[in-house]
C-alpha cells in the first residue's frame, strides 16, 4: 500500500543500518602474532650429481596453523630443483591436506599446503615443507625466501 510502511520494511531497515554501523566500526581483529620460519640446514656443501634436502621449518608462535606458502629463489646454474613434499607437519596431520608444489620458472620452487575442514589445524613446531636440490656444478648458491605466508585455525596471517 502506498505511504504506508510494513513491519518487515522496518526490519530491512533496520538490519541496513546495523550493517552501515559494522562497515563503518569494523570489528577488532586479534594483533598479529610472531612466527617465525627458517630453512635447514642453513649452509651445506656437496659435490656436483650430489642431493641435499633443505627443510622449512615453524616454530610455535601460533598455537594453530591451517595454511602456509613459501615460495624459494635459487640459482639454477648450480643447483636443480627435483622435489617439493610436505614437510612433518602435514604429513602427521589429523585432517586430509591440500598440497601444490610448482616451479614457475627454473629458478623458483612454490609450494603451499592447507589442512581442510572447517576449523582444522595443525600444532607447529616442526617442517612445513621438504624441497630437495641436486647440485649442478661446484659453486655457491643463496637460497632466497621471496615469500611465505602461514596462516591460523581462523585463517588469520
Amino acid at each position: 500500500m502506498k505511504g504506508t510502511r510494513s513491519k518487515s520494511s522496518s526490519r530491512g531497515w533496520a538490519a541496513a543500518a546495523a550493517l552501515a554501523l559494522c562497515l563503518a566500526f569494523p570489528a577488532a581483529r586479534p594483533a598479529a602474532q610472531t612466527v617465525n620460519v627458517w630453512v635447514e640446514p642453513a649452509e651445506t656443501r656437496i659435490p656436483p650429481g650430489e642431493y641435499c634436502t633443505l627443510y622449512v621449518h615453524v616454530d610455535d608462535g601460533v598455537d594453530s596453523l591451517s595454511c602456509a606458502e613459501c615460495v624459494l629463489s635459487f640459482d639454477s646454474t648450480v643447483v636443480f630443483l627435483v622435489s617439493a613434499r610436505k614437510g612433518q607437519l602435514f604429513n602427521e596431520a589429523l585432517f586430509p591436506v591440500f598440497f601444490v608444489p610448482d616451479a614457475p620458472s627454473a629458478d623458483t620452487v612454490s609450494v603451499a599446503a592447507c589442512v581442510l575442514g572447517y576449523r582444522s589445524y595443525i600444532i607447529p613446531t616442526g617442517s612445513l615443507f621438504e624441497i630437495t636440490f641436486e647440485a649442478l656444478a661446484l659453486g655457491a648458491t643463496d637460497i632466497g625466501i621471496e615469500r611465505i605466508s602461514v596462516l591460523d585455525i581462523d585463517r588469520n596471517q
